[in-house]
């Protein structure tokens, strides 16, 4: 059990003598971590089993998440089956907001295959991930499956039918196209219904609708490997450019994708282009394909935490710690605007030595440069720097506990903030949290 304690006029790095009977917290040892992965059970019917083994973490620069689905690939260590080729290679792997994005590379496997393969996948990594739905693509497409994202409810629970697809909306700054699960309505488990779900009501001010609530379909067609989608509505709610670009998106990942080599849009009879084009190939837009990473800076007082939205290309690869060091950065031009620096020195940046995680601690080694930084600031300006820390990093909640280590070893207090003892999430310190 992670212990959060903040005691007044507890000051600087004193020695764990200075504490009666503490006990820090044990470092984890190794560069290993315990996954769940799910393999084909004996019987042949098709279903999952679980598996727990130790997976080694050693290649950091790829991500916790990557190497355990390297493991998933590599095949089951019991009599388990395989749910894969043991020569499957991984080009991306992301996990963003309950969204699992991974990328493969060319395969033999065919849709059934596939389909079985995702779903293990699924499951994999809602147990270490906690992503609740998983998209699989074959070098950036969509394989021939029946719906494009695997809703993962744990091999023991019902089977829904699967009424979620992937909707693409506007960033706020009017450059990236955001993905996210967007959930058909039950009457409408087609194009008709995906246009219905990112029409409308903006989900946030973050993502912005990709075309307004008036617009509805007129007609659809895919003929010759070409989608035509014709929209009908009020002259204000015409998508723009951006628009355009989303709406193309949500075809090229939707139920007909794998047949799909172009996109044709109309609004009112009038044909719709992006950057002059009226008829888009997939590489004409995937590269605005972005995620929100959630970040917290100091607010305009520098008296609470305020979240600030980071979008990313979904096919980098990034690890989990990524986002330490964009911390320690400080927010970008652009952004939003009562967002301050934690520090003030952003050579800080290296101060940060590497994260790993254990099951749901996640483990944040910097050297004795952050500490002797961090002693100069006042205790409130302290601990804005060490929750904007753990709270970023629980944000998407498959991490619960954070462990600050000096080059590698136990800190016993920072100001009046113990360490000895992995950190909880501290939502009071977010503005108006």
């Amino acid at each position: 059990m992670g212990l959060c304690l903040a005691l007044a006029g507890c000051g600087g790095q004193g020695s764990f003598a200075d504490l009666p009977e503490v006990t820090p917290y044990p470092v984890p040892q190794g560069q290993t971590m315990r996954a769940d992965l799910y393999f084909l059970d004996e019987s042949g019917a098709g279903t999952l089993a679980v598996e727990s083994r130790e997976v080694d973490l050693s290649y950091r620069e790829q991500g916790t998440y990557w190497q355990v689905i390297q493991e998933l690939i590599l095949g089951p260590q019991t009599a388990l089956l395989p749910v894969c080729p043991g020569n499957t290679a991984i080009n991306s792997v992301m996990v963003f907001r309950g969204l699992a994005v991974v990328d493969i590379g060319e395969t033999d496997m065919d849709p059934a295959a596939l389909q079985i393969f995702r779903q293990a996948l699924a499951e994999t990594l809602y147990a270490n991930a906690m992503a609740q739905y998983t998209l699989l693509t074959v070098n950036g497409r969509l394989p021939q499956v029946e719906y494009p994202l695997e809703k993962a409810e744990g091999v023991y629970a019902q089977q829904e039918v699967n009424r979620v697809a992937l909707g693409f909306y506007k960033s706020r700054t009017g450059e990236w196209a955001i993905l996210r699960p967007v959930e058909l309505p039950e009457d409408a488990v087609s194009v008709e219904g995906m246009v219905t779900a990112v029409s409308g009501e903006n989900r946030g001010e973050y993502a912005i609708c990709p075309v307004g609530p008036t617009a509805r379909l007129e007609s659809y067609s895919l003929e010759g490997g070409t989608a035509r989608l014709s929209l009908r509505g009020e002259k204000q709610d015409k998508p723009d450019e951006l628009g355009v670009a989303c709406l193309a998106l949500c075809l090229f990942y939707g139920p007909d994708s794998s047949e799909m080599e172009r996109v044709e849009l109309t609004y009112n009879g009038e044909e719709l282009s992006y950057r002059g084009k009226t008829s888009l190939i997939r590489e004409d837009v995937y590269s605005l394909r972005g995620a929100e990473k959630i970040l917290y800076f100091a607010d305009d007082e520098g008296e609470s935490l305020i979240p600030v939205r980071r979008t990313v290309p979904i096919q980098r690869p990034l690890d989990e710690f990524w986002i330490i060091r964009q911390i320690l950065a400080g927010p970008l031009e652009g952004e939003d605007a009562d967002a301050r620096p934690l520090i003030a020195d952003t050579r800080l940046t290296s101060s940060f030595l590497g994260g790993r995680l254990s099951g749901n601690l996640a483990v944040l080694d910097f050297d004795r440069s952050f500490y002797s930084y961090a002693e100069t600031l006042s205790d409130g300006e302290t601990r804005l720097l060490i929750y904007a820390l753990v709270n970023s990093l629980t944000e998407e909640g498959n991490i619960e506990q954070v462990l600050f280590l000096r080059n590698g070893e136990n800190i016993q207090k920072l100001g009046s903030i113990f360490l000895y003892q992995p950190l909880l999430r501290n939502p009071g310190m977010i503005s108006g949290g």
